[in-house]
């Protein structure tokens, strides 16, 4: 019998598009969801009998999945650069990775151990990246999805021992909206990006999809903030744009750890601002769209420092 608690995930960026590289870093997440789905093709022409179904074959195949869990300011680094595309890196005292967009981005080969048998899926893209975060409560937390090409089983190669700095705290969230450093109000919310992931079959006399292509990136928000100020919901009624940005840290000198999303054209007024009444104090809830701007070269970037010697 297999047991949950034996999932390991390992990840490996490809230096060509579905070559399925080894892994080079343990991803620590909650139970993931990995799929392997193939066209169900049926057999069902009329043959003077009451049945529906005679035959039935396998078509073309892909793998789809996501993930979640805590962000551990190492690995997940992976990801980011997954769903921007571009990363660089300078070295200091701690290291500087910045991600930002790109039309293309990298593929992953993810491998999947758990404990019966080991799985490598080549030809991952992301398609989806999510932050949650909550002030008052719990850790930093991700979601993101992909697609991949196909599977490879058994797979090879071992996945590295867990190398993971502690997780970014949700108290440990400072916010810049507009010119206002230590902005001091927000009090939960999310950041999503997406992009469309669109598979390509071609005549290869094979199941797999011959190419894989990612779409422009999209960058939605939501926060919800302690509200005394009218000049809070005029962002919203002005139709304003300016800078959000959210960074979230711990530690000095070597141990520092930092995660900053930056969008300098934040709309405020994505959606309708919210004024909710039923607790003990009023807050307001914004719904946001990062917009293009050449401050970010795209409708955002992060900067992520930690311990990690060489770019992702």
């Amino acid at each position: 019998m297999g047991l949950s608690n034996l999932t390991k995930l390992g990840f490996g960026k490809e230096t060509t598009w579905g070559d399925g590289a080894a892994p080079t870093c343990l991803i620590p997440v909650n139970p993931p969801s990995i799929t392997v789905n193939y066209e169900q093709i049926l057999d069902n022409s009329l043959r003077g009998i009451a049945a529906a179904d005679f035959e039935s074959y396998q078509g073309v195949g892909h793998i789809e999945g996501s993930l979640e869990g805590p962000f551990y300011p190492n690995e997940i680094g992976h990801m980011l650069l997954g769903i921007m595309g571009t990363g660089t890196y300078a070295t200091g005292t701690v290291s500087t990775h910045t991600f930002s967009l790109s039309p293309t981005t990298p593929s992953y080969a993810i491998q999947d151990e758990n404990g019966i048998q080991t799985y490598r899926y080549g030809g991952v893209k992301f398609g989806s990246f999510g932050l949650r975060f909550n002030s008052a409560e719990g850790m930093l937390t991700y979601t993101s999805s992909f697609m991949g090409k196909e599977r490879t089983q058994p797979a090879t190669g071992a996945i590295p021992a867990d190398a993971t700095s502690a997780p970014f705290l949700g108290w440990q969230s400072t916010c810049t909206v507009g010119s206002v450093t230590g902005f001091g109000k927000v009090t939960e919310g999310e950041i999503n990006l997406t992009r469309e992931v669109v598979l390509h079959y071609a005549d290869s006399g094979s199941q797999a999809p011959a190419m894989m292509y990612v779409g422009p990136l999209e960058v939605t928000a939501r926060a919800t903030l302690y509200f005394d100020s009218q000049s809070d919901y005029d962002r919203y009624l002005e139709k304003t744009k300016e800078k959000f940005e959210m960074t979230w840290t711990y530690g000095t000198g070597t141990d520092e750890r930092e995660l900053t999303f930056t969008a300098n054209k934040m709309d405020f007024g994505d959606g309708a601002a919210e004024i909710d009444r039923s607790g003990s104090s009023l807050t307001l809830a914004y719904t946001m769209r990062a917009l293009y701007n050449t401050t970010d070269g795209g409708p955002c970037k992060w900067t992520l420092k930690n311990n990690r010697t060489g770019a992702y």
